[in-house]
């Protein structure tokens, strides 16, 4: 689910901060994770992150 993801992310975040280890790949997922969460798309899976980025099939 996207809300748990998001929390994970979060809490990845922090400790990536608080150890000064570079993560890039989190600057661009939290965010993404974030949104949907926030959308009203927190109980829906990955499929959710492949709409948000245009990746679907038509």
């Amino acid at each position: 689910m996207a809300k748990h993801m998001a929390k994970d992310l979060r809490l990845a975040v922090e400790a990536a901060a608080e150890t000064h280890a570079p993560s890039p790949m989190l600057a661009v997922l939290e965010p993404l994770y974030r949104k949907l969460a926030e959308a009203g798309l927190g109980e829906a899976d990955f499929t959710a992150v492949v709409k948000a980025l245009g990746c679907a099939s038509p």
